[in-house]
């Protein structure tokens, strides 16, 4: 399995991007998400308002009460940093 990605245009061999570099990229966009998701449950579970989620192939309504409690990096570390 090559290094890297490349693409061809006619006879120059282009390097786009090595596959280090895109799984660090790809582990950064994750995290992103995965903290963009668990801020907006807590929020919405704080306000009371219900969200709108994929559950067994179909969309349903998740009242506020019932939304998961994900992990939160940055709702934790404001919370400690509050704290001292």
């Amino acid at each position: 399995m090559p290094n890297s990605l490349q693409c061809w245009k006619g006879s120059r061999n282009l390097e786009l991007m090595n596959t280090n570099d895109m799984e660090s990229q790809s582990r950064k966009v994750a995290e992103v998400l995965n903290r963009a998701v668990a801020d907006t449950l807590d929020r919405k579970r704080r306000l009371g308002q219900y969200a709108v989620m994929w559950r067994d192939g179909r969309t349903v309504r998740v009242e506020a009460a019932d939304l998961p409690t994900l992990p939160n990096d940055s709702v934790a570390q404001a919370r400690a940093s509050a704290a001292d």
